[in-house]
């Protein structure tokens, strides 16, 4: 067949536009008097904001027109080219990007994308960057517009692929510049396609390709071709025509153009979080507490619920060593440190089997909170060894460690690193050996317990821990007292009787007792 005229002219034109200059035309005559220069407020303002620019109201005339000056050429400028070089800028920026920037950094910017000694108000410097912005992301989208409608002219739309030598050379290279325009937009791929790798044909085998390329006009039945000619003459038959474009990327391009973008990571990135997710869930120190890795805010904040510190002013003067030491002080005593390896049904149950719930149906007795619950078993659970174990303070790393030893196959199947810390401390409590509540070890952490209390003075909690000690748990502290009384007047009475026979000796024996 012929070759139209028409189209012989579009291609003229392609070609013509996609090898235009930077500035896409000729710089006007010093003489020739640009239109806006006797443009009104009015127009001034209106003009910027067809472009996309909001000028602040504050500007006068003369600073509408220069920002007008500084952006009336702006579209005309960006060519295929300049987009290419610009790219790599622009494709790691957004237009709030510049609300952040200092007056340098803008300055040093537009110099660098062509604007002459910019100068005025950061405001003005602001305004110019994003329009460049602009200015970049519709001429990007412009090239691949004019790209993707170049190509839906092409002539392998006839099945005799007639066109003559000159012609198809003639589209080829307009197709190849409009293609290479596509890839250039404001979503253009870091680097250039190949076709033996990065388009979803890029894997067939040479039969599919030709079956394609047959089925499509583009070569005559057993023409001989390579497998790279067959590849380039899919790049003009399939992929110039899909839409959008990136329907004939392989998913290794795809994925590779969503990482350079930072909307996705990359494999590595990906198996690096995840391995710092697992050391974060399984790595631990034995000298690790749960509270360890707490911020100071967390510290505070437990040391407010549980009335160490009564509010913010106290706390706002104290260091992470002091609250660090505060919180381990106190931390084996809190009432919801134990309780928190108990579930509900648990506590109710021990609870009830121990005569400490008053007869009632499950459901009455589903009924009480977990804080009454808590109170209760705080006042009436004595086994020490229970609610004094070192597992309660450990992070939960280690808890997965010790499950991980110690838990059977099906609870160490539940154990993962999202396993909540109650979950944990649950399963750790049920594998923990229980020590029989001997009579040492009751006597043990009741001192433990009289020592931590903060309710008696130092001599009575001494005094308490000696009575402990001594096994007078039957004699109270006054019978004690009337006892030494009784002593005591005893041994005056009996001094003073013989002081009037033996004044020297008496005197003596009462200076070495005191």
């Amino acid at each position: 067949m012929k070759v139209s005229p028409l189209f012989l002219a579009f291609v003229a034109l392609s070609v013509s536009s996609a090898n235009a200059g930077w500035f896409g035309a000729e710089d006007p005559s010093p003489t020739n008097v640009p239109e806006y220069a006797t443009w009104k407020h009015a127009q001034l303002v209106q003009w910027l904001h067809d472009n996309g620019i909001e000028a602040p109201a504050s500007y006068t005339d003369n600073q509408l027109t220069d920002l007008v000056k500084s952006n009336w050429d702006a579209s005309a400028s960006w060519t295929s080219d300049r987009v290419e070089q610009a790219q790599h800028v622009f494709s790691n920026l957004k237009e709030a990007s510049f609300d952040a920037w200092d007056e340098s950094a803008l300055r040093n910017f537009l110099v660098e994308h062509g604007v002459v000694a910019p100068n005025g108000p950061r405001e003005h410097l602001v305004l110019l960057a994003k329009q460049q912005y602009r200015a970049y992301t519709k001429a990007a989208s412009s090239l691949s517009a004019q790209a993707s409608a170049g190509m839906s002219t092409a002539v392998y739309g006839d099945s005799k692929y007639q066109a003559s030598k000159s012609a198809s050379s003639l589209y080829t290279h307009a197709s190849n510049t409009a293609s290479a325009a596509a890839v250039q937009s404001s979503e253009a791929v870091t680097r250039a396609l190949q076709d033996a790798t990065d388009y979803v044909y890029s894997t067939w085998t040479e039969n599919q390709l030709r079956s394609y390329l047959e089925g499509k006009g583009v070569i005559k039945s057993k023409q001989q071709a390579t497998r790279d000619e067959l590849l380039a003459k899919m790049r003009d038959a399939y992929a110039a025509t899909t839409t959008p474009v990136w329907k004939a990327w392989s998913d290794s391009y795809i994925h590779q153009w969503l990482v350079d973008r930072g909307y996705i990571k990359s494999d590595f990135q990906k198996q690096r979080d995840s391995l710092l997710e697992y050391m974060q869930s399984y790595y631990y120190d034995i000298n690790d507490k749960v509270y360890s890795t707490w911020s100071d805010a967390e510290l505070k904040k437990w040391l407010t619920e549980h009335d160490i510190i009564k509010d913010a002013k106290e706390s706002a003067g104290l260091k992470r060593d002091k609250l660090l030491r505060m919180v381990q002080d106190n931390y084996a005593n809190a009432q919801t440190t134990t309780w928190e390896a108990w579930r509900d049904n648990e506590m109710r149950e021990w609870l009830s089997e121990h005569g400490y719930l008053p007869p009632a149906t499950q459901s009455e007795h589903a009924k009480i909170k977990r804080d009454e619950l808590i109170q209760l078993m705080n006042a009436k659970y004595h086994d020490y060894s229970c609610r004094s174990a070192p597992y309660l303070s450990w992070p939960d790393a280690r808890l997965r460690a010790y499950l991980r030893d110690h838990a059977s196959p099906a609870t160490q199947s539940r154990i993962s690193h999202s396993t909540s810390r109650a979950d944990l401390l649950h399963d750790v409590r049920l594998q923990w050996p229980h020590t029989p509540n001997t009579r040492l070890e009751s006597v043990l952490y009741a001192i433990k317990d009289k020592l931590s209390s903060g309710a008696e003075v130092a001599e009575e909690k001494v005094a308490a821990v000696l009575e402990m000690l001594t096994g007078y748990h039957s004699a109270t502290r006054a019978e004690r007292a009337k006892r030494d009384l009784e002593w005591a007047k005893e041994k005056v009475e009996e001094k003073a009787g013989r002081a009037w026979n033996e004044p020297g000796k008496v005197a003596k024996e009462i200076k070495d007792e005191l």
